[in-house]
């Protein structure tokens, strides 16, 4: 038995709104995927003109085991897009932001491909030295907010 649930209309008001819409790190599947699965949120999403970013986890996700950076891409596109396959990638998403130094990312992103689909990977300070490895919130936020 299959199940779906609508986005509210709230939501869809609050994402019209938004100067900046982002997939954050988390847990994948869990946690940024289920958020994504109500019918309707991809075309609302869409439908805003704002910047849209995606950033991978720069830490273990067991989640994201055997998938590749490119594989987690494709794997948010297809969630976003599944009450709308005709919804184009760069109207989902505009943006991968990855650490400049961490090379915890699971494989590579052909960055010219994804440009060609309207996807423009940046290269930021995101861990600094007083992080302990872990994501330094003013670091993200500088960038998230040059962003919006």
């Amino acid at each position: 038995m299959t199940a779906t649930v609508a986005v509210r209309s709230k939501i869809c008001e609050l994402i019209a709104g938004a100067s900046l819409i982002c997939y954050p790190m988390d847990s994948f599947f869990s946690s940024l995927i289920a958020s994504l699965l109500p019918a309707g949120l991809g075309r609302a999403i869409a439908r805003n003109p704002a910047p849209k970013v995606y950033i991978p986890s720069t830490g273990y996700d067991p989640e994201t085991l055997g998938l590749e950076l490119r594989d987690q891409v494709d794997k948010l596109l297809f969630y976003l897009k599944k009450d709308d396959p005709e919804l184009q990638d760069g109207d989902l998403l505009n943006f991968i932001l990855l650490d400049k130094h961490s090379c915890n990312y699971c494989g590579k992103l052909d960055e010219a491909e994804f440009a060609r689909r309207g996807i423009i990977v940046i290269r930021g300070e995101l861990i600094s030295p007083d992080s302990d490895s872990l994501l330094d919130a003013e670091c993200l936020a500088g960038i998230l907010l040059s962003l919006a």
